[in-house]
């Protein structure tokens, strides 16, 4: 699967630690777009033109002018999405987010997040792009506002699928943490069984909970998390690919780079060097 290429032409790029702002005009024709991987987090906010997307939400003939919309990708996204192909290129509008592990780890921690793509329309969606134009317009934009956006753009999208979904209960968000930060119930047998007996609940009930909140089950959930805290380490750290798996609660290199190639196309070391 191949990782991600420019589609569009970029008029300005801001940068921050482990964050960068991009505002584009398309350059790429639909028919030329493959279908490809984003490891790493990032949102899309179409300002101008239609925009074809498979996320849930987004509208089959993709957003129309003067409707925006806002794309979030998850990480390990495998998508093909583009500028309609009725869409004049030169006419067309959007601004990317995109986010490195180290940040998107400090703002996912606390808030539900989908773990497939999701698109949104509406208010949200154009309040969301006129912050995102003044930054890219704006000659003296700072790391703290650019950090404020892509907060912003992570509470509209938790906040969009606790409206649907509602908000878990504490003993699920409990559940989560658990299986987020401790290996005793993600490492080895019975970790669901033993997480339901310590909270007093059926691993049935458990399980479907999990589910109906997180939109993933509790081994989906931990399995993301393990491979996003390998991909932060390999981008930041000068931890070997064996300390990475052993860290990360994988029971070896094989096991790691197995499951990391599976979910991002690519294998730990080739992501590392990639990350800079």
């Amino acid at each position: 699967m191949p990782l991600p290429q420019p589609i569009g032409h970029r008029l300005k790029t801001l940068h921050a630690h482990d964050l960068a702002l991009s505002h584009c005009v398309p350059s790429l024709a639909a028919h030329e777009v493959p279908e490809h991987c984003h490891i790493e987090p990032q949102f899309v906010l179409v300002a101008r033109g239609r925009y074809a997307s498979t996320a849930r939400g987004a509208a089959d003939e993709g957003a129309g002018e003067g409707d925006p919309l806002l794309v979030f990708n998850p990480p390990g996204t495998v998508h093909a999405d583009c500028f309609a192909a009725s869409q004049p290129l030169a006419e067309a509008r959007f601004i990317s987010l995109d986010l490195g592990f180290g940040l998107w780890g400090s703002l996912s921690q606390a808030m539900v997040l989908p773990p497939e793509p999701v698109a949104l329309s509406g208010p949200v969606a154009r309040q969301l792009l006129a912050r995102a134009l003044r930054l890219a317009q704006s000659l003296d934009s700072e790391a703290l506002d650019l950090d404020s956006l892509a907060a912003e753009l992570t509470a509209a999208v938790a906040g969009d699928l606790e409206r649907q979904y509602g908000h878990p209960p504490p003993w699920l968000l409990q559940c989560r943490d658990a299986l987020r930060d401790d290996s005793r119930y993600t490492v080895g047998n019975h970790g669901l069984c033993k997480l339901a007996q310590e909270l007093g609940l059926h691993p049935v009930y458990l399980a479907r909970a999990f589910r109906s909140h997180f939109r993933c089950s509790p081994g989906d959930f931990a399995r993301q998390h393990r491979l996003q805290r390998a991909a932060k380490l390999l981008a930041h750290s000068r931890l070997s690919l064996s300390e990475v798996a052993q860290d990360c609660g994988f029971f070896d290199q094989p096991h790691l780079s197995r499951s990391f190639r599976a979910r991002f196309g690519v294998t730990p070391g080739e992501y590392r060097v990639r990350a800079g």
